[in-house]
């Protein structure tokens, strides 16, 4: 079912890269303001703000200026992720002055006159230096040698290696080597180059919120300290976007909102337009109407771009200010695509708004004027608006269109319960064949090979999946409303029940079936006679059950029994759940239900010595049900426990089980064989009808083995069903006194046992008399020697 038109929307732009590689590269600082300088001029798009700039400003270093020793060379080599033709000195620059001209010695390291090294010092580290160059390109090498002989590196003051140190370790993860280097390295400088190498390098591993006191310890009128900003400020907004990406993805959009509700004034400076769609849309959702139009509106204004009026106009329909959306489309590009659709969402929102409101003929309306230019949604939506006024055909076209359009589940539903309606399974089967996809959730293999048989005896359970039909009734119910009338007579003879009781009565169930829910009410009155004490009753039950997206269905029913002279009503009911796919399901029910099987069961009677009123029966206990698929057989089961309790009757307990197994025939289409077997155990004989016994069958132990055929066959427009069985029954009786309440005569009721061959079949069909109107009927019999039952029943059924 359709719960709002379908109008197209910006994807919101996933925001920002992630901090990129770090530059590891020193730059001679004359040279450093020309750079930054084409850098600027240089700046590209990013990623994540469609129509803004972000400048990428170049990291850079001093080159270390104190002398070498002649004999030492100079090696340079580019860092791993530094732009090409950028070099660093690759070790051993002599000590050089620190800021503090009083306190030359490093930080860090040995005492001040060891901070000299000599020249036979130097020369050791040349060999360091050697090496260090040998190893180029191989991080973990260099990594390696350099953390093997760091307390040289930090004795003779070699900030470059240092640096180098810092940038290899976090190209390789190695947070701690990473740090320790780089603030080595400024603490013992105090420069603010190397201030700069420690904030690249907390930078890399998310560590934000020390950045802002190291960028304290630097000269705030430094030439490059606009630019180190700049690139602070981006590295905080990415970690802000990687943390709205990552609750994006995780479906939780208050902490989505949160985020950037809380970086709203960077979101602006950036330009980032995707994040502020992604506002506009996660404020919807969660209805915060104020903030969802300011996001679409800032972009919009900002762009005044038709795509991000699209965005404006969306929101501005999602809360029904369709007057703001006319402002907009004064905005827009009149002869462009975007244009068109938003006029399109005013279309969809106007119509839905008046389906929901159940004006589908103003729905209707709305959308047959703009027939041509309706989209999927749109057709989809003008399906079910022509399915509850009953014009089932023009339906199933218009969900036929949108299905080939945009195979959505939605619109494949409402394809199921048109076609179902009227019959053409074959076109269903093609139009499957012709478009695969979410049709192919509800035609199972099974169904597809019945269609192709020729078989047309199908329903459609809660989900809206085609099924084998069994029984009487038109198959499952679709969305909308469905009445259904059903008089019925039954006539039942034999030694249980004082001989006979006939059964007249009429039920009328008015449903109401939406997409997940559906509720029923059913109002039944029924006459029953056994010959001596007539009865008329009346009862009302109403049921709720909803389906999950997980194939999970809940239900709730309440109710009561008959009310009556004799006792009062009782409250009946049930709670269960139940799962079903098309190769097995099956449903749990707690229950509180009536017996049926003679008066005093129902209704009760009175005794004329005493005049004590009793009988009612109730059985309060668990239902299991449901079927599997094995192979080409169908079976279905059924497993009850129940306690027995009445007014002035004996308690008692049973436990029953039905069971079936169906082959299909392929020599002859529609037919199915197989077996039935029926058990059931009671803890006491409660057949008779003294006072203290409960008046319906009660074996000790009953076991029913029978063969079962099924036939689907078509007379004329009649779609009709023949169910018989023949098989052999066995029981027995326990033995029972006269009063179970008191005990008293202990033999008045002997154990017994029996059996004999019995026989049943039942007759079902239906037949469409218009678009929303079907006819059905039922005949059953069932015969053994001692029993015998005869039913029937007919429905007309009406769906809105």
């Amino acid at each position: 079912m359709p719960t709002s038109p379908r109008v197209e929307q910006i994807a919101p732009v996933e925001q920002g890269a992630q901090p990129r590689g770090l530059q590891t590269q020193l730059k001679d600082r004359t040279s450093l303001a020309t750079e930054l300088e084409q850098q600027e001029k240089d700046s590209s798009l990013v990623k994540g703000a469609p129509l803004g700039n972000r400048v990428e400003n170049l990291q850079s270093f001093d080159r270390v200026n104190a002398p070498t020793p002649a004999k030492a060379v100079e090696p340079k080599f580019v860092a791993p992720d530094a732009p090409a033709g950028a070099t660093i000195p690759a070790a051993r620059p002599a000590p050089r002055p620190v800021r503090k001209a009083a306190d030359t010695a490093p930080r860090t390291a040995a005492p001040p006159a060891a901070s000299q090294p000599q020249t036979s010092d130097l020369n050791t580290y040349d060999q360091l230096v050697r090496q260090i160059t040998a190893a180029e390109g191989d991080n973990e090498a260099l990594h390696r040698l350099i953390k093997g002989s760091w307390d040289e590196v930090v004795r003779v003051q070699d900030f470059g290696t240092m640096a180098r140190m810092a940038y290899v370790a976090a190209e390789l993860g190695h947070e701690d080597d990473a740090l320790l280097a780089a603030r080595t390295a400024a603490e013992m400088t105090e420069d603010d180059q190397f201030y700069t190498t420690l904030i690249d390098i907390l930078m890399r591993f998310n560590r934000m919120d020390e950045v802002d006191g190291v960028l304290k310890k630097m000269d705030p009128k430094d030439k490059n300290r606009k630019a180190l900003e700049a690139r602070i400020e981006q590295a905080k907004y990415d970690k802000v976007i990687a943390d709205i990406t990552k609750a994006a993805a995780e479906d939780r959009k208050e902490d989505v909102y949160n985020l950037i509700k809380g970086a709203w004034d960077s979101v602006v400076k950036m330009q980032d337009f995707g994040v502020m769609a992604r506002m506009a849309y996660t404020s919807a959702a969660l209805e915060k109407e104020e903030d969802a139009i300011m996001a679409a509106r800032t972009a919009a204004e900002m762009t005044e771009d038709d795509e991000f009026y699209v965005l404006e106009a969306n929101m501005y329909m999602r809360f029904k200010r369709m007057n703001d959306v006319e402002a907009v489309l004064k905005k827009m590009n009149p002869k462009g695509a975007d244009y068109k659709k938003v006029l399109l969402g005013m279309t969809l929102t106007k119509a839905n708004d008046v389906f929901k409101q159940g004006n589908y003929a103003e729905a209707e309306k709305i959308l047959l004027e703009k027939r041509d230019t309706l989209d999927a949604g749109g057709l989809e939506l003008l399906g079910w608006v022509q399915y509850r006024m009953g014009k089932i055909e023009e339906a199933a076209s218009q969900f036929a269109e949108a299905y080939a359009k945009s195979p959505r589940r939605s619109n494949a539903q409402g394809l199921v319960f048109s076609l179902h309606r009227i019959k053409r399974y074959d076109e269903l089967l093609q139009k499957a064949g012709d478009k695969p996809g979410p049709l192919d959730e509800f035609l199972s293999p099974e169904i597809k090979e019945a269609v192709k048989a020729g078989q047309t005896r199908f329903a459609v359970d809660s989900a809206g999946t085609l099924v084998v039909a069994s029984g009487s009734g038109g198959g499952g119910l679709a969305p909308g409303y469905t009445v259904r009338i059903e008089p019925t007579y039954r006539n039942k003879k034999g030694t249980p029940g004082e001989g006979q009781l006939k059964h007249m009565g009429a039920q009328t169930t008015v449903t109401w079936k939406g997409e997940r829910d559906m509720l029923s009410m059913e109002l039944t009155g029924q006459r029953q006679d056994d010959g001596v004490d007539p009865s008329t009753r009346k009862s009302v039950y109403g049921l709720w059950e909803r389906s999950t997206e997980a194939g999970i269905s809940y239900r709730l029913g309440l109710g009561q029994s008959s009310s009556g002279d004799l006792l009062p009503a009782a409250l009946l009911g049930e709670m269960g759940l139940s799962y079903y796919t098309p190769e097995w399901g099956g449903s749990a029910r707690v229950f509180r239900r009536t017996s049926d099987d003679s008066v005093l069961a129902i209704s009760g009677k009175r005794d004329p010595a005493t005049g004590i009123a009793w009988g009612r029966v109730l059985q309060t206990g668990l239902s299991l049900s449901g079927y599997v698929k094995l192979d080409e057989w169908h079976t279905i089961y059924s497993l009850t426990a129940a306690e027995l309790t009445g007014v002035n009757v004996a308690s008692n307990r049973m436990i029953g089980l039905y069971s079936r197994a169906l082959h299909p025939i392929h020599d002859v289409p529609g037919l199915s064989l197989g077996a039935a077997l029926i058990a059931s155990k009671y803890s006491r004989n409660l057949s008779g009808y003294e006072l203290g016994h409960g008046g319906y069958y009660s074996p000790k132990q009953s076991v029913q083995l029978s063969g079962v055929a099924s036939y689907d066959f078509k007379v004329s427009t009649v779609e009709m069903n023949l169910l018989s069985s023949a098989g052999y029954s066995m029981n027995s009786q326990s033995a029972e006194a006269g009063n179970p309440l008191t005990g008293e005569n202990p033999d008045a009721y002997k154990a017994s046992s029996g059996g004999g061959f019995i026989y049943s079949a039942v007759l079902s069909g239906s037949v469409p008399i218009t678009s929303n109107w079907e006819l059905g009927f039922s005949l059953g019999a069932q015969q053994s020697d001692t029993y015998e039952d005869r039913k029937m029943g007919l429905y007309a059924e009406g769906h809105y």
